[in-house]
């Protein structure tokens, strides 16, 4: 008895030393749960209102609104002849979803979908000429209307433009210093007698995005030539003969993202002061 008291701690630890060299694990130590990372919701698209304002003439124009921050830059788009507003509305829908928001005021021309023209003065013997300038009522009630809208904190206007839309585009840059950059898809030469050169050359200091399509006989001509005017921007060209931004878009739906895209590189530059008329240093497009 005395001897196995003797030996006990001996025997104790071989015990403790077996259990150690036995097949169970040693216990896991329990970790903090991992956080879970913050994943900010996309912001919601901006809400699409209707919208009825008057030109200085008297039309009435219809328009759809994505009202965005008051100081945030705004769109106006402008849609081809004999359509309306719907053309562009893939557009104004991906703009309202893009990463930068834009106010985005998607109008329809006076006698084109919503929009009505002036109440006609009672007829006379002689029939008047045409008034080939009666859509560009159209485009600075459309900038008014935002600037009032936006409690003149608007910054600045983009114009996109389609075939006539492209046109309209250009006239009112020359006379609007708010614009500060140019979509022009489909440009025509003269389209409902509108000349496209000069107003263009008066403002193609201003970013523009030029687009066509390849076989398109009414926008080959100025396409080029406008490209060549032009000091800054981009250009693009899709396969086929289709005219318009709708036209172009329904086999060629990257034109809206290509749109939308350069619209979001604008959104935070800064606006190029307007140069003088022949000013030696351009920048090409590209």
């Amino acid at each position: 008895m005395h001897e196995v008291m003797r030996f006990w701690p001996y025997i104790t630890a071989a015990a403790l030393l077996t259990g150690c060299d036995s097949n169970e694990a040693p216990p896991t130590p329990k970790l903090a749960p991992a956080p879970i990372p913050t994943v900010r919701p996309e912001p919601p698209p901006t809400a699409k209102q209707a919208a009825t304002f008057e030109s200085t003439d008297g039309a009435v124009l219809a328009a759809d609104l994505y009202l965005a921050k008051p100081n945030a830059p705004a769109v106006v788009l402008l849609h081809r002849l004999h359509a309306q507003r719907e053309e562009l509305s893939p557009l104004a829908e991906r703009l309202a979803s893009a990463p930068k928001r834009f106010t985005v005021l998607n109008l329809d021309l006076r006698d084109h979908g919503d929009s009505k023209a002036p109440k006609q003065a009672p007829r006379v013997a002689k029939k008047p000429a045409k008034d080939t300038s009666r859509f560009d009522a159209d485009v600075t009630a459309a900038i008014a209307y935002l600037d009032r809208t936006t409690e003149h904190k608007m910054p600045r206007v983009i114009l996109v433009g389609s075939s006539l839309g492209a046109v309209l585009a250009a006239r009112a840059a020359k006379h609007d210093a708010r614009v500060t950059a140019l979509a022009l898809v489909s440009p025509g030469a003269a389209i409902d007698g509108l000349d496209v050169y000069q107003p263009y050359a008066d403002v193609r200091e201003l970013p523009t995005f030029l687009a066509a399509a390849t076989d398109d006989n009414v926008s080959k001509a100025p396409f080029d030539s406008l490209s060549k005017m032009a000091k800054a921007g981009v250009t693009k060209q899709y396969p086929g003969p289709r005219h318009s931004a709708g036209h172009i878009a329904a086999d060629h739906a990257e034109l809206w993202s290509d749109l939308v895209d350069w619209l979001v590189g604008q959104f935070d530059e800064s606006p190029s002061p307007r140069s003088a008329p022949g000013a030696e240093k351009e920048t090409a497009i590209r």
